[in-house]
């Protein structure tokens, strides 16, 4: 549990029930946090991925998502981890940027990977989550992935996990 500005943290495993609080999330950090690094228009093109709902929860359930709340239970980032060794997804609320959520998630995440005998993770991150990875020691592998109209991803490995 990590404590900030006196709002603690915690982490749960996700429920089915989760599915629609966790697109609205992403689609909020995306419009609310992408314009921060990328054009409006790839902005709006990669939060319009997230609106199959079906495809949503299907990618969720294909994971081992863990999810952050408050102490009231407001859910306030999630990510997600494809097996044996992909982090999937990583999103925080737009108002708890910079708080300690992802770094909370990650660290959870990261201790999935090690539970699941994963040697190595990798990941493709967004320019404003760049920073956070490196900081748990992911360096850049790879030249940014290209995704025609949308943000470019840029391929990240942890070595060690």
């Amino acid at each position: 549990m990590m404590q900030m500005d006196e709002q603690s943290w915690q982490t749960r495993d996700y429920r089915a029930e989760d599915a629609p609080a966790l697109a609205a999330l992403s689609r909020a950090a995306i419009l609310g946090l992408g314009p921060q690094a990328y054009p409006a228009e790839q902005c709006a093109a990669w939060a319009a991925v997230l609106v199959d709902d079906e495809a949503w929860t299907q990618r969720l359930q294909e994971a081992w998502v863990r999810v952050a709340h408050d102490d009231d239970g407001n859910i306030v980032g999630f990510g997600a981890i494809a097996l044996p060794g992909q982090i999937d997804l990583l999103f925080t609320e737009p108002d708890r940027s910079r708080q300690g959520v992802a770094s909370l998630i990650l660290d959870d995440l990261l201790a999935i990977a090690a539970a699941m005998g994963a040697r190595s993770l990798t990941v493709k991150v967004s320019a404003l989550s760049r920073g956070l990875f490196e900081r748990h020691d992911f360096v850049a592998d790879g030249p940014p992935a290209e995704r025609p109209g949308l943000p470019a991803g840029q391929p990240m490995r942890r070595a060690k996990v």
